[in-house]
């Protein structure tokens, strides 16, 4: 979701850039420039600080579950490892 506030203050920062001829027609440029702005901003796809947020918590469980299951699976495959030892090993005897 946009931010009005950023939307504004880059609005009012970019007219402060201008050339005095140009900011004669103040609300129009104005106008103008929020549209635009609005518009590029729009199509960069970006999230908020709180949806960024809360994705790095999602990521941060999901690789801890991760790290679990690749533990589990060592200690299985190492019993299994030893199984397949201990039936080689009967079987030759």
């Amino acid at each position: 979701m946009m931010n009005p506030q950023f939307i504004e203050k880059f609005v009012t920062e970019f007219e402060k850039a201008l050339p005095d001829n140009v900011k004669a027609m103040n609300e129009e440029v104005r106008q103008q420039t929020r549209q635009m702005a609005e518009k590029v901003i729009g199509s960069l796809n970006l999230v908020t600080r709180e949806e960024f947020d809360a994705q790095c918590k999602v990521l941060a469980k999901t690789r801890e579950k991760v790290e679990l299951l690749e533990q589990k699976l060592s200690v299985l495959e190492a019993q299994l490892n030893d199984k397949n030892v201990k039936e080689t090993a009967s079987s030759s005897d």
